[in-house]
């Protein structure tokens, strides 16, 4: 089994997983602005070390984190509810988390699957994640209880296909959140 390096933005998130755990190995990407060689060297560190994206849930996280799939089809990823990850001062981060929130996110990454197209557009207006008044607040407490970004209809369709979450799961979720 290979050892865990977080790929994250910077060095204070760096320095939030340390106060999880001091042995906890990180490689930053210094946000948006990191170049070809950085992404070869991803993919050499990739030999070697499971590698786990966690990346702040903005604009910036969402850039990058596009960039490695590119290369990286298969690495592991964490998403955060943004509304986890805000500073006092309204700041988006994964180091304005608090440190047992964040320790719970790390022990569940989400795979990325091939997409066999299990969902389609039409299964989340059957559920009420679509076409409904509530239907986005739904999809965002589905987003949290899945360990999903929150998306737009079409967004989080594709999102279930491609992190191969069965319906019968959704299914049990939003029948308890009703």
């Amino acid at each position: 089994m290979k050892p865990v390096l977080y790929v994250v933005e910077g060095r204070h998130d760096s320095a939030k997983l340390k106060l999880i755990d001091a042995q906890i190995e990180t490689w930053i990407t210094n946000g948006s602005h990191f170049n070809q060689e950085r992404i070869q060297q991803l993919v050499e560190l990739s030999k070697k070390y499971e590698l786990v994206l966690l990346l702040d849930p903005d604009g910036a996280g969402e850039r990058i984190r596009k960039r490695i799939i590119e290369h990286l089809p298969n690495i592991k990823q964490i998403f955060v509810p943004q509304n986890l990850a805000h500073s006092p001062q309204g700041k988006t981060g994964i180091e304005h988390m608090e440190v047992e929130v964040l320790r719970g996110y790390l022990s569940h990454p989400k795979q990325t699957h091939v997409s066999r197209e299990t969902w389609k557009v039409q299964d989340l207006y059957d559920l009420g994640l679509a076409g409904t008044h509530n239907a986005q607040i739904l999809r965002e407490k589905m987003s949290v209880n899945l360990g999903l970004p929150y998306a737009n209809v079409k967004s989080f369709c594709r999102l279930l296909n491609q992190f191969g979450i069965d319906k019968k799961t959704v299914v049990e979720k939003v029948n308890n959140e009703s």
